[in-house]
């Protein structure tokens, strides 16, 4: 298909890990890339829109090491890629219109979460009524209280695993049905560059490789390349 012939297909450009990423979206997903790989543009933010439209109304956690880490570094990527535009010159996510950050009164055409927001100043709520929390693993009680259903997590290495699974990990808990028949329901997304062990980083991530089914991957891959080639024959 030509480029002129292309109206409400967009192209897009992943590296293979990306590519590999995307295609198989399991319920966990943890990704060991080195810096500058795209973690977070290619995997991060495309897992946020999918969660926050797979489970309207509810609470997922974005967890890095500190708040600073995350209003100065984290957060900003993601809105980069939310306003990156299409083919067509309009933004992938337009805020105001399909999210917003750090706004307690939410425009009226927003789905309201199930629960109140806690910390308006430090959420991304999307016009689903999904509200994305961010959370200091530092200062796990910030999480005290609430129900998640996905925790994203920035740079693992630099957090402490049995903090996370002792203190966050437990908050991801019970939904409504509906909440619960998602693929991402009670999911982690992780991602991290390699750590350095004499430096003090933390690998804990690594224990979830023997977690991994090559068969049932190979199987994912197989189907989505079927479905993929009948949405194409479907569009032409």
């Amino acid at each position: 298909m030509k480029n002129d012939q292309i109206y409400d297909l967009e192209q897009k450009y992943m590296n293979k890990m990306q590519l590999r990423a995307n295609c198989v979206d399991p319920n966990v997903l943890i990704a060991e890339i080195a810096r500058a790989g795209g973690k977070t543009d290619g995997i991060v933010a495309p897992r946020i829109i999918r969660v926050a439209e797979s489970m309207p109304g509810e609470v997922s956690f974005l967890i890095h090491k500190t708040y600073v880490a995350l209003m100065t570094n984290i957060v900003p990527n993601i809105r980069a890629v939310f306003n990156t535009p299409t083919a067509g010159g309009r933004p992938l996510l337009e805020e105001g219109v399909h999210y917003v950050v750090g706004v307690k009164n939410l425009p009226s055409h927003f789905k309201k979460p199930r629960r109140p927001i806690s910390n308006p100043q430090h959420s991304i709520v999307f016009c689903t009524g999904h509200v994305l929390m961010l959370v200091s693993s530092d200062m796990p009680e910030s999480s005290a209280g609430i129900s998640a259903v996905h925790a994203f997590i920035e740079e693992m290495k630099l957090q402490k695993g049995e903090k996370l699974k002792s203190r966050i990990f437990p908050a991801l808990r019970g939904a409504p049905m509906n909440i619960r028949q998602s693929p991402y329901y009670l999911g982690i997304t992780g991602v991290t560059d390699t750590a350095r062990i004499d430096l003090g980083e933390d690998c804990w991530y690594e224990e979830y490789e023997q977690n991994m089914d090559m068969d049932v991957i190979a199987d994912i891959v197989t189907a989505s390349l079927h479905h993929d080639r009948a949405l194409r024959k479907i569009y032409d």
